[in-house]
């Protein structure tokens, strides 16, 4: 199974954390959400689309948890 993991940036810029992951293997439709478990902390992947004219399944998520109170977002590219 290939997962990845996706980091979050707390709202304060300095503190970094890093989130459940997410098999590639499930579906992964334009614009749809997915949920992840960050430490204990529930987050989202709030917008997928696949980059055109790349041979592999690349994919730009934007993810997005709350942290503390914060709502933090933060982009990755997956391959």
């Amino acid at each position: 199974m290939n997962n990845f993991t996706v980091e979050v940036v707390t709202s304060d810029n300095r503190t970094t954390q890093s989130c459940g992951e997410y098999r590639k293997a499930d579906p992964v439709r334009r614009g749809g959400s997915y949920t992840f478990n960050c430490n204990s902390k529930q987050g989202r992947y709030v917008y997928v689309r696949k980059l055109q004219g790349s041979r592999q399944q690349e994919y730009i998520t934007l993810c997005e948890v709350v942290i503390d109170g914060f709502i933090t977002t933060t982009l990755s590219s997956i391959k």
